[in-house]
């Protein structure tokens, strides 16, 4: 799907520019890689990824880039993915992995980024959800403080992030337990003893991903100060509307696993409340708010 938006201020703005992202061989990444590739006219992507034995960087960037999503960008630029970087790292590991050499890179490098990365299993283990959630993000915000040239960091939360409210503002809310007390916990206990203590620790809070989004968007105020900041929520992400192709989707989590066990005649009945609401949202949808919203931050400084 074509796009005239060279008078875009949006564009403008990413023209040049040199961009980190943390889940950016995931679903809502690789669409995001392909906005800034194609019609943004960003200079290069750092990527972190983690490190896979016995498969060489070009191996990964030709699985992991060469699918139907980036059909229109390869036409454009055949060789977009020279200017895609990866960084060896892990974003559960301490201080992500990263050797010292890419650290340095990244710091003096460095205008924008995106923090995808997450584990998104609803019931995931509180002890990994905070080793992941929390303390990756931690590590993000200590290494992109020290970005000499950081115009925006965006961390992607999720609208449920807060769903034991009745209301809920665009501000950062304060969360039951903070970041440093709840890895501390989590991480001197066993995955059994954590598991006992689960539902105290949740404090109404449905899952250990939705609170432990809510523990990272709290942690994000210490540094606010340091650096432009603003926090996304996205709803249910569901396959790309339209751009660059319609319905785009690489995994059959959550809604779309719904849709696809109903099309293919495997899930015939389901019980469910016809009075929810679901909020769903195109990738596509996602990935351009993500994109203004970074924009937007480098403008006018940390959201509230």
């Amino acid at each position: 799907m074509a796009v005239d938006v060279g008078g875009s201020e949006i564009v403008k703005f990413y023209r040049g520019k040199t961009i980190f992202i943390t889940g950016g061989t995931g679903f809502i990444g690789r669409v995001l890689v392909e906005h800034l590739m194609r019609k943004c006219g960003v200079h290069k992507i750092y990527v972190l990824v983690r490190a896979k034995k016995g498969v060489e960087p070009k191996d990964r960037k030709h699985s992991l880039f060469n699918v139907p999503l980036f059909d229109e960008l390869r036409a454009i630029k055949p060789n977009f993915v020279d200017s895609i970087i990866f960084i060896n790292g892990d974003i559960s590991e301490p201080d992500l992995g990263i050797d010292e050499v890419s650290r340095v890179l990244l710091t003096n490098d460095v205008q924008v980024v995106f923090h995808i990365a997450a584990t998104v299993n609803l019931q995931a283990n509180l002890k990994k959800a905070t080793s992941i959630n929390v303390r990756g993000t931690q590590a993000m915000c200590r290494l992109c403080s020290k970005m000499k040239k950081i115009e925006a960091f965006v961390y992607v939360s999720t609208a449920y992030a807060h769903s034991n409210r009745e209301e809920i503002g665009e501000v950062i809310y304060d969360a039951p337990i903070d970041a440093d007390n709840l890895m501390k916990v989590t991480e001197s206990l066993s995955d059994d003893q954590v598991d006992r203590i689960t539902k105290h620790l949740l404090c109404g809070w449905q899952n250990s991903y939705t609170f432990t989004k809510a523990v990272s968007e709290n942690l994000l105020k210490a540094y606010v100060d340091r650096m432009p900041i603003c926090v996304v929520r996205p709803g249910l992400v569901i396959s790309t509307k339209c751009d660059p192709i319609e319905g785009w989707v690489d995994n059959i989590y959550g809604p779309m696993g719904f849709v696809s066990g109903t099309a293919t005649g495997v899930l015939r009945v389901s019980n469910v409340d016809l009075e929810a609401k679901t909020e769903f949202v195109p990738a596509d949808f996602v990935c351009s708010t993500l994109i203004a919203s970074a924009c937007k931050t480098a403008k006018e400084g940390s959201l509230p």
